[in-house]
């Protein structure tokens, strides 16, 4: 029998490395905007990225909370968080966003989902897919300016 152990980290620990604030660096004058989207739809991510890059933005892409994590430690700057609510795993788009903001101050956060799901926990505005291509662009050029 093979037995595998996958350790999370806990954002609600304050003993957790998921918890110390990283020191990015601002966005240098030149650079275009980067924005982390996360989705476990390979459509909606690769339409996303497309659209956003046509439009000026610069987009790395995660499939689930732990691509995400690895960016956001690996990415020297960052100005926006574009999630899933509703993603495979044991934590959703919420969750992530708290772990997010907890290690880069100020991020700013855009929710999209699929589903009909209550809003009272988000800390941003909520998108509901299907999304336009205007609608997208608009939202996170609110966002970006908020």
């Amino acid at each position: 029998m093979i037995k595998s152990a996958v350790a999370i980290p806990n954002p609600f620990d304050p003993q957790s490395s998921a918890l110390a604030p990283l020191r990015p660096r601002q966005r240098a004058a030149g650079e275009r905007p980067r924005i982390l989207v996360v989705d476990d739809d390979e459509a909606f991510r690769v339409g996303a990225r497309k659209l956003l890059t046509e439009h000026g933005f610069e987009v790395v892409l995660g499939a689930d909370f732990r691509e995400a994590l690895k960016v956001l430690e690996s990415s020297d700057y960052l100005d926006l968080l574009v999630t899933d609510i509703m993603m495979p795993g044991r934590i959703h788009g919420f969750a992530l966003a708290r772990m997010a903001r907890m290690r880069r101050l100020g991020l700013k956060v855009l929710y999209i989902t699929g589903y009909d799901v209550p809003t009272v926990e988000a800390a941003g505005k909520v998108l509901c897919k299907p999304i336009s291509d205007e609608e997208l662009l608009r939202e996170v050029r609110a966002a970006l300016d908020a």
